[in-house]
């Protein structure tokens, strides 16, 4: 259950592109929204004569409408304050939109969204703004999945308690607005190994062809059976769920499941690194948030010391997980 939605504004069309769909959770929720502005001392104010004034008005018009809002007006760097305003005030979920950065800029330089996830551990449900080259154009819309139950919200899973933990919040959002669930898991082809003395060689080459169909048969079975096993348990609480497995990597995966099925809404668990971790290893949530332009809520992995890692299935391919 949602109680506090958190919605960071600096008086931009784009930070209130994040206000109507935070109304309609709100609503279905009977939840309380948060209005969070940042603010360094001696910084211009932008658009806004007085910041306190803005939200206020903002908190004004909110409550026409039937919602309780209450404002925080932060004295510092904008992912840290709406990080260490989330955790102060236990919020359920954080709503703001987000820049479409393309390439090394977007990992060099990363927005605001992803800075807030490696620095707080509250949910991020990130808007893409179709007018972000016009600041002065307000985007006034919502998610479809929060207008159209046909649009399904997509849910990657790998098989570890981390990815799982998504789950009870997808249900919620779904049973909300009657959507179904599309479980995904992405099979990472297996590597075709040469005897002793012997070169490497491409899969599917020399003798070792039959064991890498084999392998890659039998690891699309323990990810049906895995899927299979969730939407079982989801379908017996009442939620709708459809299933899919296919060949990695994750992140392409996803966004063609995403684009086959008409997702209104990505939910994913996913890893909070810096900038080096994503330019050496790379990052399937900041790949899907960057590339797809549906809504993509993003849950912050814990450490391993932090989660359990007790997966439903076994290792019989090597899996990427989708963080």
């Amino acid at each position: 259950m949602l109680q506090t939605i958190l919605v960071p504004l600096d008086g931009s069309p784009l930070a209130e592109t994040a206000l109507e769909p935070a109304i309609l959770l709100a609503k279905r929720f009977n939840a309380e929204l948060l209005l969070v502005h940042t603010l360094y001392p001696d910084e211009p104010t932008k658009d806004m004569a007085d910041p306190q004034s803005y939200l206020e008005a903002v908190a004004k018009h909110l409550r026409s409408e039937g919602v309780t809002a209450r404002l925080s007006l932060l004295p510092t760097e904008p992912a840290e304050g709406i990080a260490d305003e989330a955790e102060v005030s236990q919020v359920d979920l954080i709503l703001m939109a987000t820049h479409g950065r393309k390439g090394l800029d977007a990992l060099l330089h990363p927005s605001v969204t992803w800075q807030v996830l490696r620095q707080g551990n509250a949910p991020i449900l990130a808007f893409k703004c179709d007018s972000q080259d016009d600041p002065a154009t307000s985007v006034k819309c919502l998610p479809r999945f929060m207008t159209d139950p046909q649009a399904p919200i997509l849910v990657p899973l790998d098989g570890s308690r981390q990815s799982e933990s998504v789950v009870p919040l997808a249900q919620t959002l779904a049973q909300a607005f009657g959507n179904a669930l599309v479980l995904v898991s992405a099979q990472e082809q297996p590597l075709s190994i040469y005897p002793a003395g012997a070169a490497w060689g491409p899969v599917g080459m020399g003798g070792d062809s039959l064991l890498v169909a084999q392998a890659t048969e039998l690891a699309e079975k323990e990810a049906k059976s895995y899927l299979e096993s969730k939407r079982s348990k989801l379908t017996g609480a009442g939620t709708r769920v459809l299933i899919e497995v296919g060949p990695g990597p994750a992140a392409t995966l996803i966004e063609d499941v995403a684009r086959q099925h008409h997702a209104g809404l990505i939910v994913m668990a996913s890893h909070g690194r810096g900038w080096l971790g994503r330019l050496v290893l790379g990052s399937v949530a900041q790949k899907v948030l960057r590339d797809v332009e549906m809504p993509v809520l993003l849950v912050r992995r814990l450490p391993p010391s932090d989660a359990e890692h007790a997966p439903d299935r076994p290792a019989v391919a090597d899996q990427q997980n989708p963080n």
